[in-house]
């Protein structure tokens, strides 16, 4: 075959521009190719409104190339919190794989936390003037499910609810904190009016290990540190699964009033559901770290840890019921971010991704003002 006749790959661009023309053609009330929904930070890549009262959010990921890890799945099902949230549970939202993703565990997640999945099989079409006219004929199966009305799924209605309850809480509970109020102030100063706060640190280790220096040269007093601690989160219940599943985090301060037969500096502590409401309760504290750099892809990481938070952060009553409940933990979480320089969003949002953290739960920090009364108040 000469080159001129090898397959051409449909883009997930070009993807997209057919779809949004075959559902135009279809005399829909409206198709937005660039939506820009207020207050969300992770747009869809496509908004449709098939009729009055019904609004349709799709998110296309190309899995030709790269399979999902869990890690990219997280990054997607916090885009879908995010729309659930703050745009609201009655949009229906849609994801839409471009090939075949080859873990079946992490696309049972997808496809019962999304309201429909999709996968497309992507055909190679020969090199013409005019390929598009070849891709224009191909059906597409995410055009013919959005032609069919789709609605949102009713098992997550109430988890909705939850979820929304949540962040206000969390909103509320934590944005008037002292060191949250210094990094939005940050986040909101002239870019250009100071550099990282530690440039001398270079590697995120050396700012890992002077944040556990920090911490353990106050733990003596009321606390304990450890380190790479695994707490149970709802996976299992969102993914019907039949084990439970954890998160490793950086640090965890353990009050000594709590537990005293740990040591200090034990390595992998487990915290099961039923374990973290007493922890919560007694004061106990969940760290993540990061060493931030301006080359660093910030929206990536915030949005799994986000999620993370969100999943750690619910009950599973009568897990072996056939219709286990969720409920939120009760009280507050102590979960820090401990980062090295000021979080900052895009020019027009400067301080949108500290928002978002603290409505997951999170409590950015900075290193310089980690302190015992930090964990106290």
């Amino acid at each position: 075959m000469r080159r001129d006749q090898e397959p051409q790959k449909i883009s997930k661009q070009q993807y997209l521009r057919q779809v949004s023309l075959d559902l135009k053609e279809a005399s829909l009330l409206a198709v937005l190719d660039r939506p820009a929904i207020p207050n969300v930070i992770f747009q869809p890549d496509l908004l449709i409104v098939p009729r009055a009262g019904m609004t349709v959010a799709v998110f296309v990921e190309d899995v030709r190339l790269r399979s999902i890890t869990w890690g990219k799945a997280f990054e997607m099902l916090e885009k879908l919190f995010e729309l659930k949230v703050i745009a609201g549970a009655h949009i229906t939202a849609v994801l839409a794989l471009l090939g075949e993703e080859g873990d079946t565990k992490i696309e049972q997640l997808l496809t019962r936390m999304f309201d429909h999945f999709v996968q497309e099989e992507m055909p190679g079409f020969l090199h013409q003037d005019n390929p598009d006219s070849l891709w224009r004929d191909h059906r597409w199966h995410l055009s013919a499910m959005i032609m069919d009305y789709l609605h949102p799924k009713e098992r997550w209605k109430e988890f909705w609810h939850l979820e929304k309850e949540a962040r206000r809480k969390n909103y509320e509970q934590y944005i008037e904190k002292p060191h949250i109020q210094k990094m939005l102030r940050g986040a909101a100063s002239d870019r250009e009016e100071h550099d990282l706060l530690y440039p001398d640190i270079t590697r995120g280790m050396q700012f890992e290990k002077l944040v556990y220096e920090r911490l353990t040269s106050f733990s003596s007093s009321d606390y304990s540190i450890y380190i790479a601690p695994r707490v149970e989160n709802v996976k299992s219940f969102l993914g019907g699964y039949s084990r439970a599943f954890y998160f490793e985090f950086d640090f965890l301060v353990l009050p000594h009033l709590w537990r005293s037969n740990w040591h200090s500096g034990h390595y992998n502590p487990w915290l099961s559901k039923s374990d973290l409401v007493e922890f919560f309760q007694r004061g106990g504290a969940i760290c993540e770290l990061s060493y931030l750099s301006r080359r660093m892809p910030i929206a990536i990481l915030l949005r799994k840890l986000a999620i993370r938070a969100r999943f750690i952060s619910y009950l599973v009553e009568d897990q072996d019921a056939e219709m286990p409940t969720l409920h939120a933990l009760p009280g507050p979480q102590n979960l820090f971010f401990i980062v090295n320089d000021y979080i900052r969003g895009p020019r027009h949002a400067p301080t949108r991704y500290v928002e978002m953290l603290v409505g997951a739960g999170w409590q950015p920090i900075l290193f310089s003002d980690l302190s015992p009364d930090v964990f106290k108040a």
